[in-house]
C-alpha cells in the first residue's frame, strides 16, 4: 500500500505501483513539492476466539479452545 503525506497529513493511499508514481508527479506538482510517499506492507494481524491478539494459530489458551469446543458440540 502506497501512502502520500504533505506535512505530515495523510493525502491519498493507493495499492498499485505504476498508480502510486503517477499520482506522486500530479501532488507534488498540486502541492508545489514536498509530497513524500511511502510503502507500507499490509500485516494480518491474527485474533483469538475471545478477541485477543495472537501471532500464529487459532487460540491464545488452551482455555479458549476449550471454551470454543464446547460451545460448538
Amino acid at each position: 500500500m502506497y501512502k502520500f503525506y504533505y506535512k505530515k497529513e495523510l493525502l491519498e493511499t493507493v495499492e498499485c505501483k505504476q498508480q502510486a508514481n503517477e499520482l506522486l508527479a500530479e501532488l507534488n506538482i498540486m502541492y508545489k513539492s514536498g509530497v513524500i510517499m511511502k510503502y507500507e506492507k499490509e500485516v494480518e494481524v491474527l485474533t483469538c476466539y475471545c478477541g485477543d491478539e495472537i501471532e500464529t494459530g487459532d487460540f491464545c489458551s488452551k482455555e479458549c479452545y476449550s471454551h470454543y469446543f464446547n460451545e460448538i458440540t
